[in-house]
């Protein structure tokens, strides 16, 4: 492996896309459950803003990483789960996990 990732490696797109504060944890949180609406989002993240979270909702959606369904009924309620190439994320969840229960306790 080389010393420095280049901007063009499959690791350095995968870390820009990933690598924002929420970003990563918004779709942990969304992988816990088969689909949650904004508010149990916000609740599951104390500290995030309301726009930082749209915000970032909005561009998982533009990626490809999530999927927004929107019930036009009243009240409008809008869910949100993870597509296909979201929930090819789980492994690297599950390593995560495994990775930080030995190094880290």
């Amino acid at each position: 492996m080389s010393e420095r990732v280049l901007p063009s490696s499959p690791i350095h797109r995968a870390l820009t896309l990933l690598g924002g504060k929420w970003t990563f944890r918004i779709l942990y949180e969304l992988s816990l459950v088969e689909c949650a609406r904004y508010r149990q989002l916000r609740s599951a993240m104390p500290g995030i803003s309301n726009g930082k979270l749209s915000a970032i909702l909005r561009e998982l959606e533009q990626t490809g990483l999530i999927v927004r369904r929107q019930f036009n009924e009243v009240p409008l309620h809008v869910e949100y789960s993870l597509s296909e190439a979201g929930q090819a994320l789980l492994p690297v969840f599950d390593a995560l996990e495994t990775w930080s229960s030995r190094y880290l306790g």
